[in-house]
């Protein structure tokens, strides 16, 4: 019986990303997690590096939103978890040289796979997570002559920090 009360657990967390602030950003996920089910909502903007996106001359940075649902496949509240996510963002691409910036309203959809593991610290954990996202309609730009490339694929890798309740 234990162990079948283990796997009703419910409990709501915060989380941020330390990568997205590092990136001249923020982000924070609110969740809610039942039995072997995560939910979550992820408002986020951050700066994409040059390193990155790959295109010389340009700055570009992204706001958005994401929902995930997550299935663990160990016994909840910590251990491995896959599934999928969906998010709109808005992508603002400037060209150095002349200052003009153009936005684009991307939707995608992806798969992430993460790690979450409690500290012994209270209720703090840590959760590595990965996973690859495609873009349903992104969008090259020309601006003053030059092109802004961007993909319909991204792979992702980060760490979360968080507090359940």
């Amino acid at each position: 019986m234990p162990a079948q009360e283990e796997r009703k657990i419910r409990q709501v967390s915060i989380e941020v990303e330390p990568i997205a602030y590092i990136l001249k950003g923020a982000g924070i996920h609110g969740r809610y997690q039942h039995g072997d089910w995560r939910y979550s909502l992820e408002i986020f903007g951050l700066e994409i590096p040059e390193s990155l996106h790959g295109n010389d001359g340009f700055d570009a940075s992204v706001l958005g939103a994401e929902l995930h649902f997550e299935r663990f496949l160990s016994d909840p509240p910590d251990g491995f978890y896959i599934g999928p996510e969906i998010a709109v963002s808005n992508l603002k691409v400037t060209h150095q040289a002349s200052q003009i910036s153009e936005e684009h309203l991307q939707y995608s959809a992806g798969l992430r796979f993460g790690y979450l593991w409690y500290t012994g610290l209270g209720n703090l954990y840590l959760s590595p997570v990965g996973g690859i996202s495609f873009s349903f309609n992104s969008k090259d730009f020309e601006i003053s002559g030059e092109e802004y490339e961007s993909g319909s694929i991204t792979p992702f890798a980060t760490v979360g920090i968080g507090w359940s309740f």
